[in-house]
């Protein structure tokens, strides 16, 4: 998940290939919003061909649904930019969760 968020905060499209676990939740959210493309997969452990894959890294480096992608991972940036500043979604969020924690009792410190 963290590698995804990476991914989409620096504008970069994405071919995905799901095979296990929270892949598939990572999968559907970049297919989601718009800035990837996929192969679909029938069951774990599943080929791909070099042909598909040529065919998917096309989709997203060429032509005009290529340039639709890197249009909406460049706005993507944008609001993951404007998320992690002092009046962000992010920072506020994350300034809260961190004021949570820090009045959080510790049990070690109580003996």
């Amino acid at each position: 998940w963290n590698s995804t968020l990476e991914v989409v905060s620096i504008g970069v499209p994405m071919v995905t290939w799901p095979v296990a676990v929270e892949q598939f939740y990572n999968h559907k959210f970049v297919i989601g919003i718009l800035v990837g493309v996929q192969k679909m997969v029938r069951v774990m452990g599943d080929n791909i061909s070099s042909e598909a894959l040529h065919k998917a890294l096309n989709r997203i480096m060429v032509g005009e649904e290529a340039e639709a992608i890197k249009n909406r991972a460049s706005k993507l940036v944008e609001l993951a930019r404007a998320a992690v500043q002092p009046n962000g979604s992010f920072y506020a969020h994350f300034t809260h969760f961190i004021q949570h924690i820090a009045f959080i009792p510790c049990p070690q410190a109580q003996n």
